[in-house]
């Protein structure tokens, strides 16, 4: 993941890991619920804005695939920047090539 070149690409790698690890722990054929501050990714992941960047298309046909072959129905949606603002940080720490350490459990959204 060191080539890289913007947050949005950073966002959709992040994602088509969390994929790997589901396929990982044996998850699949459920509906899954994806969460993600970037507007950008979340509409066109949603197919509701075309993807003009290659790189990010070829990204998003990644994801589609892993969520096929998983048979997993994805729902996208979209949480404001000010209030996913860890990720964000962690994102950027990828980025430049930090280190990436986080503490933050992993919740059903709104079970905080």
């Amino acid at each position: 993941m060191a080539s890289l070149t913007s947050n949005n690409e950073a966002e959709y790698a992040a994602l088509h890991l969390g994929l790997k690890e589901l396929e990982g722990i044996g998850a699949h054929h459920l509906p899954i619920t994806i969460y993600g501050d970037s507007q950008v990714v979340i509409n066109q992941l949603k197919g509701e804005w075309a993807c003009m960047e290659e790189v990010l298309n070829k990204w998003a046909d990644r994801i589609d695939q892993h969520l096929a072959k998983l048979g997993m129905t994805a729902t996208y949606k979209l949480i404001p920047r000010k209030e996913n603002r860890e990720a964000d940080q962690l994102a950027t720490q990828a980025l430049n090539g930090q280190e990436i350490i986080s503490q933050r459990d992993v919740s059903e959204r709104g079970a905080d």
